[in-house]
């Protein structure tokens, strides 16, 4: 769909906490995030909140090809950094959910772009922290799945110091392997184990001879074995599909990336950074 290709989102409404600031590989993707702030008595359990002494902040880093469409999928953890008492802020990498696509078509995965992304995020925090009612020098990183390699990278960076102000890591089941690995190995063994590594190879090459001519070509987040998919295991299918926006959600969400997201994909190896 070239009229999704290029889709920009609409800004979100100004009146629940969203903030943007610049993005993506070469700054000019808008992103956009959203602020959630504790209460005065659960900011008490982070340490005390007064003007003096604002509330520490977490910043939350979407997984792979997921958004703020995306169901309950950060909700929960948002609410549980709340109430112990700590600001939060999600956000939407470039390409995805609310924010714009700079130079790049929608939906893709890029994982230098993804922790550039991420540091844009932080730098937000800390150059707004006194508009946005937070402790710019006590910032927490989380992310899960691709996003807790993202968070990793990023505050091994700069030294093994990280970006300044981050003070502490949270990485749930983090991808580390290099990204050829961790795509091939989530294609399980079944009686034509090499089937989806033959289709997904043949998109790889239409896309290659699409983009010359400006026109992106996608394949699935996910799908059952056997397909043209990037993830195929029960796990990922079900957790994907749990996730999945009803018709798309606000921002048109799809199950989708463009093939040349294995491309920035493959070469990614986190523990070369760790």
């Amino acid at each position: 769909d070239p009229q999704w290709s290029n889709f920009e989102p609409p800004p979100p409404p100004n009146d629940e906490g969203w903030i943007s600031f610049p993005g993506g590989r070469d700054g000019t993707a808008k992103l956009w995030g959203r602020v959630a702030l504790p209460d005065a008595s659960s900011a008490d359990a982070a340490g005390g909140a007064t003007p003096e002494k604002p509330p520490p902040v977490v910043v939350l880093a979407p997984g792979g090809g997921l958004s703020h469409d995306c169901g309950m999928g950060m909700a929960p953890f948002v609410e549980a950094f709340v109430t112990e008492g700590y600001a939060v802020l999600t956000f939407d990498y470039a390409t995805f959910g609310a924010s714009g696509n700079g130079d790049q078509p929608r939906h893709t995965v890029d994982p230098v772009q993804h922790v550039l992304d991420l540091k844009a995020a932080v730098s937000a925090v800390r150059s707004r922290s006194k508009e946005l009612g937070v402790d710019g020098d006590r910032i927490a990183l989380w992310g899960v799945s691709l996003s807790g390699s993202h968070v990793l990278v990023a505050a091994s960076e700069e030294g093994g110091v990280g970006p300044p102000g981050v003070r502490a890591v949270c990485s749930l089941v983090p991808m580390l392997a290099n990204g050829f690995s961790a795509l091939t190995e989530s294609i399980p063994l079944n009686p034509r184990p090499f089937s989806s590594q033959a289709k997904i190879l043949a998109l790889i090459l239409k896309g290659m001879l699409l983009g010359i001519i400006g026109r992106p070509w996608y394949i699935n987040f996910y799908g059952p074995d056997g397909s043209a998919s990037a993830q195929q295991t029960p796990e990922n299918n079900n957790g994907y599909a749990s996730l999945a926006p009803p018709g798309g959600g606000e921002y048109d969400w799809r199950n989708g990336m463009t093939s040349s997201s294995l491309f920035k994909l493959f070469p990614y190896n986190p523990l070369s950074h760790v």
